[in-house]
């Protein structure tokens, strides 16, 4: 009986410790091919320590032209704190009208559930180069940034 309530022992470990580095990985931006391609395509450095709360993107890579959703949640807000340089989210009506229209025409094209649109009212920056556009937007109460991208 003690040989089986030691290997129990030994696999609850086991899966403990899978759970616990799982958690680890969702935290700490295990997608760093994200990260370098934001930098590469828009030159925009997104803070570490990130998981991927919700994706969705066309089948072609960015490069080839595409669309591209993520949402990253933080688990420390500190991580966002060099962003605040960015402004206080409040950008002009029009501005914001503009980056809105962008998002919600890319948005609709991946087919996102209205619940994982982000809320406009906290738009972070835009970028058109090309024709191609990325808007990111910040919910500071989620601790979430959404990354909407556009490559044509």
């Amino acid at each position: 009986m003690k040989k089986y309530l030691k290997q129990f022992g030994v696999v609850l470990v086991v899966v403990l410790a899978v759970l616990v580095l799982l958690t680890v990985f969702r935290f700490v931006g295990a997608d760093s091919t994200l990260t370098r391609e934001v930098k590469k395509l828009w030159g925009v450095e997104l803070p570490g320590g990130y998981g991927i709360a919700y994706r969705a993107a066309t089948d072609t890579s960015m490069k080839e032209g595409g669309l591209r959703y993520h949402v990253l949640a933080y688990a420390d807000e500190s991580a966002l704190a060099h962003w605040q340089d960015w402004g206080d989210g409040t950008q002009p009506a029009r501005y914001a009208a503009t980056c809105l229209e962008a998002a919600q025409e890319i948005l609709t094209a991946l087919n996102v559930p209205g619940g994982e649109w982000p809320d406009a009212d906290q738009v972070w920056y835009t970028s058109t180069e090309n024709g191609s556009e990325l808007v990111i937007f910040y919910d500071e109460i989620l601790t979430q940034l959404y990354l909407i991208e556009s490559c044509k």
